[in-house]
């Protein structure tokens, strides 16, 4: 083969294999499998790796090997075979001190006493601890299979007893003492009782209400719901400004056994009109200048707490004994701040909140929020922060909480999705927190429910006291969300949807379930490219949607499409600049096809990003690396020439890509040799995976030859000045 006949070494011909896990298949059955395509592989070992690249033609990424990333090398150990040849003594040498040659290799070795693994690494992407555990999980998937080879490979265990320990109880020690069988409305009244006196509330105009005046205004306007029919598991609407009748109304609600539905004035009237019905709210707790929001629900019946106020104040303002009324019962309906065509409210009890109250962890609602301070002794005044207490005057960030998880203020993370000497990493917040008392935390796999081990991303799922029971009035969509818990007989667990895992003791969490795609074979969190869009210089935001073929009126199968703002005031951004940064972050799986620069991000009336009102590129709005631009300078034009004879193609353009064209290690080679010839520099192979364009691979040559010469001159110089 002309190609390769200037080359000369050991030729270890690779195979490709693929594993067909489908159907949870017994290991007997999977290994039958296994048998079979090997068998169909060796068969056709003769066909050179190289030349099956040539023909698949993978997108080229620096950061990892072609079509396989993980390979199994095994081998015999027979000093009777070594070879001997006379006068010389010949030994094995170890190649411990090579560099890994793969993300993974496992390297196994028959003796006369056994078999001997050995894991080979890129320390790039795996630490030696993380692999001492996955080593040890193989050992337990081998020893399970010992032990009962027709084992689904779902039932065959991966964790020792100490891991499932950790996981299970040390990391999940929750269990605390906290008021059960109280609910929210007990532990205000409490602290009425000791402080009836002290400030409650400060209204932002300066009107104050004593912890006694609350309270005997919220038993009032119980007294008078209970009238109107409101117990236990109704849901009343609270439809108030940020203001102490706020707090009246909540209180009111919970004294008279009801739940309530928080109604924010600031919110679509639509939305709200669509609560309202999905709740099942007959009465809504208001003031006389919102109900204009209310005009259009003539089934529902208002209580103005100014404007009723006379009526309410008959009732009696001591505490409305509600006998059918327990922890157990509906506080509260929650609807995320998500804009769905189906509304999806959460049914939270009161021996969740109070236990979330009690432990002193953030409160998942602003008004309970404030209720927690109340509930503490601290007070409030309307116009700050409910989730930010003073300390001394000043402000200190605070936890903030998410499905029964404290989060910490979000940290800055070195995320790295580059290997070796390409590997780039960016600043990434991520979120790290623990379980609240009596909430407990799991990371399972998303298809198995099994557990997954430290440091591997799993779906999260919390049990104990969460705040919900289920969702309200949607059975189907509580039995799908609500789980049985498989470690807890009778207990149940809730789906967070949140991608997770857990790191010494702590939990991070990683994103969404739904936010992470794949994309022709490629895992992709979403979240991980706009991070790193956001970390660009100039681009104050970043979203990154899928698009598929129809969306972009090309063919070619779906691709991602990163949308950019830049900073107020800042230069305009760059489409193709911004790719081309990108680049340097991403491994190229991940690089968006397209980038779209806006003035803003659209957003629905609830402040989220309205992914479906995201403009999709025009036909002609190509991407850079598809526009033909002809070779304009001396080097693209000699560069254009090289690639000619090398790939066998009509015409190059400054943009082409060389593997998009054909291109290949073998090829790769013998174009460093032409470029040796030409230009008279050597370069190494990674060069032409790191600009595999004649533009890119023009400017490192141009560069090279411009350092070369002021080089030169400089030599020159010296040797000059020594005459004077």
């Amino acid at each position: 083969d002309r190609q390769t006949e200037g080359l000369i070494g050991f030729f270890l011909n690779m195979l490709a294999l693929r594993t067909d896990l489908s159907g949870d298949p017994s290991f007997r059955v999977l290994l039958r499998r296994v048998r079979e395509t090997a068998l169909g592989a060796f068969a056709h070992q003769d066909l050179p790796f190289e030349k099956l690249v040539e023909e698949l033609n993978p997108a080229r990424d620096l950061s990892r090997p072609p079509v396989f990333q993980v390979a199994i090398n095994s081998y015999s150990v027979d000093s009777s075979s070594l070879l001997t040849l006379p006068g010389l003594e010949v030994s094995s040498v170890s190649d411990e001190d090579v560099g890994a040659r793969f993300e993974l290799m496992l390297r196994l070795s028959e003796t006369d006493v056994g078999v001997a693994c050995w894991l080979e690494y890129a320390t790039a992407l795996f630490d030696a601890a993380t692999i001492e555990r996955l080593a040890g999980h193989f050992r337990t998937v081998i020893e399970g299979i010992v032990a009962n080879p027709n084992a689904r490979l779902s039932e065959l265990p991966l964790l020792s007893e100490a891991e499932r320990h950790q996981l299970l109880v040390e990391w999940n020690a929750t269990a605390a003492a906290y008021p059960g069988g109280q609910c929210i409305h007990d532990l205000f009244a409490e602290q009425a009782a000791r402080t009836p006196d002290a400030t409650a509330v400060v209204a932002s105009d300066g009107e104050q209400l004593s912890y006694g005046e609350l309270d005997a205004r919220a038993n009032r306007l119980a007294h008078y719901l209970r009238s109107l029919g409101v117990g236990p598991e109704i849901v009343v609407g609270l439809c108030l400004e940020r203001s102490p009748d706020l707090l009246v109304g909540l209180l009111g609600i919970l004294k008279a056994g009801g739940a309530y539905l928080r109604l924010d004035p600031g919110s679509p009237q639509d939305r709200a009109g669509r609560m309202i019905r999905d709740a099942k709210v007959g009465i809504v707790v208001t003031q006389q200048a919102l109900e204009s929001r209310l005009r259009d629900h003539d089934e529902v019946r208002l209580v103005r707490l100014d404007a009723d106020w006379s009526s309410i104040a008959t009732a009696s303002s001591k505490p409305s004994r509600v006998s059918d009324v327990h922890s157990g019962n509906l506080a509260c309906v929650v609807y995320p701040p998500k804009a769905a065509e189906r509304l999806r409210g959460l049914a939270c009890t009161h021996a969740g909140a109070v236990n979330q109250l009690r432990s002193g962890a953030a409160a998942p609602t602003d008004e309970l929020a404030v209720l927690a301070r109340l509930i503490s002794g601290e007070g409030f005044r309307f116009g700050s922060s409910p989730t930010t207490r003073d300390g001394g005057g000043g402000e200190r960030r605070t936890a903030t909480l998410l499905h029964g998880i404290t989060l910490l203020p979000a940290e800055e993370g070195a995320i790295s999705l580059g290997f070796g000497d390409g590997a780039a990493s960016w600043g990434r917040r991520i979120r790290r927190g623990r379980p609240i008392p009596n909430v407990r935390a799991y990371v399972l796999d998303a298809d198995s429910l099994a557990l997954a081990p430290a440091g591997v991303t799993g779906e999260l799922y919390v049990g104990g006291l969460p705040m919900a029971r289920g969702y309200f009035g949607r059975p189907d969509l509580t039995a799908e969300a609500f789980i049985p818990d498989p470690f807890e007989p009778g207990a149940r667990l809730y789906r967070t949807g949140e991608l997770a895992r857990w790191r010494e003791g702590r939990l991070e969490l990683v994103g969404r379930l739904d936010r992470r795609i794949t994309l022709r074979g490629y895992a992709i969190e979403l979240g991980a490219v706009e991070d790193a869009l956001s970390a660009l210089p100039g681009v104050r935001e970043a979203v990154v949607a899928l698009a598929r073929e129809e969306q972009l009126g090309v063919v070619g199968g779906a691709s991602l499409i990163g949308y950019v703002v830049g900073e107020a005031g800042g230069p305009a951004l760059e489409a193709s600049s911004l790719r081309d940064a990108v680049r340097r972050l991403l491994p190229e799986y991940m690089v968006p096809a397209h980038i779209v620069p806006l003035a803003a991000l659209p957003l629905t009336a609830d402040g989220e990003v309205d992914v479906d009102d995201l403009p999709s590129p025009s036909s002609e709005e190509q991407p850079p690396e598809q526009r033909y631009v002809e070779p304009s300078t001396p080097t693209e034009e000699a560069l254009a020439e090289i690639w000619l004879e090398v790939l066998g193609v009509e015409r190059i353009g400054t943009r082409d890509n060389f593997f998009d064209l054909g291109g290949h290690s073998l090829l790769a080679t013998l174009m460093a040799a032409r470029l040796r010839e030409v230009f008279g520099i050597e370069l190494p192979l990674r060069t032409l995976f790191e600009a595999p364009t004649i533009a890119a691979l023009a400017d490192v040559i141009d560069n090279i030859q411009w350092t070369r010469s002021e080089q030169e001159t400089a030599e020159v110089g010296t040797h000059e000045s020594g005459f004077i």
